[in-house]
């Protein structure tokens, strides 16, 4: 114990003032973007300055058909992810060391001020910092691990990539495998990064997990009401419980004998009859489990230093566009990316995008209708300026799945009547899942302002997939 220190009392308005400052430059930490290809360029990934990664890409033939090639692509995936991470951390220390300077706490000395002359604040010091500078080579040595798939990525303390392990079968896609490598590696970091030392907070040895949620590491994130109809089920690929986030205030309230994986909330959490939470509850708030409800992990009620984000993003619509298009009951049509007023794709219709931006001021999406996606190449962005009617589906016209995103910017409410597949954002707008029969079903990555996932759904996560990317605010 540390003599000689303020009050916990007078620090809570400076630790508010200081975690604003922090959050600011993890902002800017965020929005640097480093890349990197592997020696054989086989591989190429981005990743940020807060050394998060932030895709893969790979270029050489897939699926690898031998053992020989699928160690050869580990090799290539190591090399280049390795890489971009390594540069990513080597740009972010001395930045933050720097910055590091500027914050203070009335009655903590910073690096190179003068201890106060309280008793016992000089030699309690010292005996911490010797402490600290003990455990350095410890942390070091750590490894974490994460696994999606049939990947398996480890990291060690220094935040260094260690090795990546691909166990086949792999899926049939590269896309599919690109996406579960950056989960994988993201999933080790946030464990290194959360690390408390060893003998300074036995906890670690406790998983115990971290305060902060990142949202690349979430299915569906609202922010303001998150409803989970009865029996919703919001999975992984691999089967487990993918997390959810509502960082609004209003109500996060999941439905009789759903289950879901691990909880972030800043609103009151309610978990009706048998609904089970694989994994840990966190709120800023309270938590209500109802008859026979549970939760597998840990619970965390008023958690005042919870660190749940808001996100936000903005987009420029051109000025001019290209018109109407309709595509006619059972018709097809290829669009080029570019801007349009209203699009139509009737009941049967086929619309072509490929690979590119689309800037939409409506869109409607019939039953039956088709967005067949030739996305091999890259991403395809849709952007939405007003309003979205959604009842048919998204496919990939090679096969796989399409890397499609889907911005909304107005404020009317939207319901994804049909199977919708690749990341979708409203964060103006409240956003239904609709039921849907199965073995139809949605799956990506969701965020809006409000999120109901009607009854009986099943939604499988795959990573967020951008550009765009949100900021944290």
């Amino acid at each position: 114990m540390v003599t000689g220190l303020p009050s916990a009392d007078s620090l809570v308005g400076p630790i508010a003032t200081l975690r604003r400052k922090v959050a600011t430059e993890e902002v800017g930490f965020r929005n640097t973007v480093f890349t990197a290809s592997s020696t054989d360029t086989n591989v190429s990934a981005m990743a940020n300055g807060m050394v998060e990664a932030l895709s893969v890409s790979i270029t050489s033939a897939y699926p690898p058909t031998t053992t020989a090639a699928v160690q050869a692509l580990q090799a290539s995936l190591l090399d280049g992810c390795g890489k971009v991470l390594s540069t990513a951390n080597a740009n972010t220390k001395p930045k933050a060391s720097a910055d590091a300077s500027g914050y203070t706490l009335t009655g903590i000395p910073n690096l190179g001020q003068a201890d106060p002359t309280t008793p016992g604040f000089t030699s309690s010091d010292n005996d911490l910092t010797s402490l600290l500078l003990a455990q350095d080579p410890i942390i070091a040595a750590k490894q974490f691990q994460g696994v999606v798939g049939p990947v398996s990525a480890i990291v060690d303390g220094t935040l260094t990539l260690v090795s990546i392990t691909l166990t086949p079968p792999l899926p049939p896609a590269h896309f599919e495998l690109e996406g579960q490598v950056v989960l994988a590696i993201n999933l080790a970091l946030q464990k290194a990064k959360h690390l408390f030392e060893d003998g300074i907070a036995a906890r670690v040895n406790q998983g115990l997990d971290s305060s902060a949620i990142t949202f690349s590491a979430a299915c569906l994130w609202a922010q303001g009401s998150l409803v989970l109809g009865d029996r919703v089920k919001v999975k992984n690929q691999n089967g487990t419980f993918a997390p959810s986030v509502n960082a609004g205030s209003t109500q996060t309230n999941v439905g009789a004998d759903a289950q879901v994986g691990d909880l972030w909330s800043r609103a009151p959490v309610e978990l009706r009859d048998r609904c089970v939470a694989n994994g840990n509850v966190r709120t800023m708030s309270t938590l209500q489990l109802d008859a026979n409800a549970s939760v597998t992990g840990v619970t965390t009620q008023n958690g005042a230093f919870l660190q749940i984000p808001t996100l936000s993003l903005s987009v420029t619509f051109p000025g001019t566009n290209q018109g109407s298009k309709n595509v006619p009951p059972n018709g097809t049509l290829t669009l080029a990316p570019g801007a349009y007023d209203s699009v139509t794709v009737n009941a049967g219709a086929t619309l072509f995008l490929s690979t590119g931006t689309y800037f939409f001021n409506n869109w409607d999406v019939e039953p039956n209708a088709k967005i067949s996606c030739s996305s091999g190449s890259g991403q395809i962005v849709v952007n939405v300026k007003v309003g979205l009617i959604y009842r048919g589906s998204i496919i990939e016209k090679t096969g796989g799945r399409p890397k499609m995103f889907v911005g909304v910017f107005g404020t009317s409410a939207v319901s994804l009547e049909g199977p919708f597949t690749g990341t979708f954002m409203a964060l103006t707008a409240p956003l239904t899942l609709a039921t849907l029969n199965p073995p139809a079903a949605h799956s990506g990555a969701f965020y809006a302002h409000d999120i109901t996932v009607n009854p009986d759904n099943t939604i499988t996560y795959f990573p967020f997939s951008g550009p765009p990317t949100p900021i944290s605010k």
